[in-house]
């Protein structure tokens, strides 16, 4: 199965990607553009805030998508609240809003 894996550089999301890769999935990383260093087959640069994650979507391609975009760590979290908030919340809504465009050929 394609999957694409937001939050892929993280401390759940780094792990989760190697299992899925050792079951046999093809896993898509979906990366902030500077966003960590683990080594991957493919990878799609996109913050899921922004509103280029339509176009990350359709080059990506999934059959399933899974979600765990968020700050690295409580630490940044709590230095920057609001930017912790928007990653979790409008990136969550964003890629709601994004994933029906999969197949249709919306940019």
């Amino acid at each position: 199965m394609r999957i694409l894996c937001t939050g892929a550089t993280g401390f759940i999301g780094s792990r989760l990607v190697v299992r899925l890769r050792e079951a046999g999935h093809e896993v898509v990383e979906m990366r902030r553009y500077n966003a960590g260093s683990v080594p991957a087959d493919t990878i799609v640069y996109c913050d899921v805030k922004d509103g280029d994650l339509r176009k990350a979507l359709n080059t990506a391609q999934p059959e399933l998508v899974i979600h765990l975009a968020a700050l690295a760590s409580n630490h940044i979290a709590n230095q920057f609240p609001v930017e912790a908030m928007q990653t979790i919340a409008v990136g969550t809504a964003r890629l709601v809003e994004a994933v029906p465009s999969l197949n249709r050929g919306v940019p």
